[in-house]
């Protein structure tokens, strides 16, 4: 029994001395050191294992759009600088009471110093491709552009330019505090455009200049063609001043706008031409002078057409006339339409190309300078019972006063009418004895004739 014992003791007390002995050399059991586990471990193998870290150690630097650079510690010389905390911390177990680590833990902390050549860190930051100041690309502001015929917004560049001394004091920082990564974005050093396509002042500025050229005239000719102002034109209206802005010259635009309806009148136009036309009996002949035809009102379309183009208005419609062709086609005198044949002393009405009317005539007496104009004419009105007035007298008298049934004006006081007080019609009675420059009817003739005459109606007079 007491051999028994003596071989217990043997037992234990060389397992007590074995544990005072390992603890001198060996981290015991549930130590940790800045969290790492240090169990069973030498001072040489726990310094590997937080100093091996510390020598693997390397700065990423995060740049805009994901962009990275990763500079090693070996670049800069980074390397650790031990100062015998890791065996301080040994010689503070207490070995004695090894056993102890089985049930409590053991935490302790030691400050891993390093050092580095700052010089050359600053030289590696430098020597990145992406500090090279050449190869970085300047911001530029969102601006306008003119693309065919529409303002448009060109978006800012964003570009790659930064300032290099904010990065290197924060790599600098970064080293000293053992710090791996550098967000370079997020310290401010990028330059940035002033001007971004969403800037409002920007937007509004297109939409102003889009709306200077919005406006369009469409004006519908006689013959069914279209002719049009639209941006296409007006964007050359539009001036520069000296920053290159653009902008609308009142007085140019005006006489833009009168151009543009001289070049209307030009292709409508009709008043003043010659007209061929068929005459009864006679045949193809040329008719001139008369003021019958297409005229337009130049005065009213400059004026209409500015305001639409200023506002930016949209407008299409036939153009202002003062007067128009009656079938309204551009069909010219067309197949409806009076004639007075001056030489024949005789007057038809044709109506949708069918004769309706066939009656003798007197005309303005030649004999005396009264002439009837020719030309092509319109009907200007028609009224019944009427008093036709010459000229007023120094008395207030007139030179004469005629009484008619039927009138029917076509140009500056002369026009078809009833003469009752004739009782012979045609011939040669104009050179003598003929109207002051009316074409006067037959009274058993008027009433049809005025039948058939509607307000704009064609008047071809000839001789």
């Amino acid at each position: 029994m007491l051999t028994v014992i003596f071989i217990l003791l043997l037992i234990i007390g060389g397992c007590y001395y074995y544990g005072l002995t390992y603890a001198r050399t060996h981290f015991l059991e549930n130590t940790y050191i800045n969290e790492q586990d240090v169990s069973n471990m030498t001072v040489p193998e726990v310094e590997k294992l937080l100093y091996g870290k510390a020598d693997d150690y390397s700065i990423t630097l995060k740049f805009k759009d994901g962009y990275t650079e990763k500079i090693d510690g070996q670049q800069f010389g980074y390397k650790i600088k031990p100062d015998g905390s890791v065996a301080k911390i040994l010689d503070q177990q207490d070995p004695y009471h090894w056993y102890k680590c089985f049930s409590q833990r053991m935490d302790a902390e030691v400050e891993i110093k390093t050092t580095y050549d700052p010089v050359a860190l600053r030289q590696v930051v430098k020597d990145l491709p992406i500090m090279q100041e050449d190869d970085m690309v300047k911001p530029s502001d969102a601006y306008i552009v003119l693309s065919e015929d529409t303002f448009e917004i060109v978006p800012e560049v964003e570009g790659t330019y930064f300032s290099t001394k904010p990065i290197l004091k924060a790599v600098d920082d970064a080293a000293q505090k053992r710090e791996t990564e550098v967000d370079v974005a997020a310290l401010g050093v990028y330059e940035e455009p002033k001007v971004r396509a969403d800037n409002e002042e920007l937007v509004a500025k297109c939409e102003d200049l889009n709306h200077m050229i919005a406006g369009s005239m469409t004006w519908i000719l006689p013959s069914g063609e279209e002719m049009t102002i639209d941006k296409e034109i007006t964007i050359d209206w539009l001036s520069k001043d000296d920053d290159g802005n653009y902008y609308r010259d009142e007085d140019l635009w005006e006489d833009k706008v009168a151009v543009y309806v001289d070049e209307l009148a030009m292709k409508v136009n009709t008043v003043g031409t010659e007209w061929d036309f068929h005459a009864t009996n006679v045949g193809d002949i040329t008719v001139s002078g008369g003021d019958y035809g297409y005229s337009v009102n130049k005065v009213d379309e400059r004026d209409d057409v500015f305001d639409v183009l200023w506002d930016g208005d949209t407008d299409e419609r036939e153009p202002y006339y003062y007067s128009k062709e009656f079938q309204g086609n551009g069909s010219g005198i067309g197949s409806t339409y009076i004639e007075a044949n001056l030489s024949q002393q005789h007057v038809w009405i044709y109506v949708d190309g069918k004769m309706v009317i066939d009656t003798p005539c007197v005309s303005g007496n030649t004999g005396l300078g009264r002439g009837t104009p020719t030309g092509v004419y319109q009907i200007l009105y028609k009224d019944t019972d009427v008093e036709l007035k010459g000229i007023q007298l120094g008395n207030g008298q007139y030179s004469y006063i005629s009484h008619v049934d039927y009138w029917m004006p076509f140009y500056s006081g002369c026009g078809f009418h009833d003469a009752s007080w004739r009782s012979n019609f045609g011939g040669t009675i104009y050179k003598y004895d003929g109207s002051h420059g009316c074409i006067n009817l037959p009274p058993s003739v008027a009433p049809e004739f005025y039948s058939y005459v509607t307000p704009g109606m064609p008047v071809v007079v000839f001789y």
